[in-house]
């Protein structure tokens, strides 16, 4: 195990281990502008899935009433914090800012 030498790598191994700060994951899909504004604009750690990906997840959305790309789902830790689909500019604002 080395060293933590520098605030960077600090922080880097902190988003990995989501024990500090918001987290975002996009699922999206081909083609989507949506989807690529969102990630372009959403200022968090986040990661892009894409929904093709996981085929289990397309019902589950389905059932909670989503219908628009990209769905966007915010974590700390574990626990959710929020769910969004669509380009939502003010959902993007509000956790950009957190």
């Amino acid at each position: 195990m080395g060293v933590i030498s520098g605030k960077a790598e600090l922080n880097i191994l902190n988003d990995l281990n989501n024990t500090k700060g918001y987290h975002a994951i996009i699922y999206t899909k081909p083609n989507c502008s949506k989807c690529k504004q969102t990630a372009i604009r959403l200022a968090m750690s986040k990661e892009i899935r894409a929904l093709t990906d996981y085929p289990e997840l397309r019902e589950k959305f389905i059932d909670m009433g989503i219908k628009s790309m990209p769905v966007v789902v915010i974590t700390k830790g574990k626990e959710i914090k929020d769910i969004w689909c669509d380009y939502q500019i003010d959902k993007i604002k509000e956790w950009s800012e957190k």
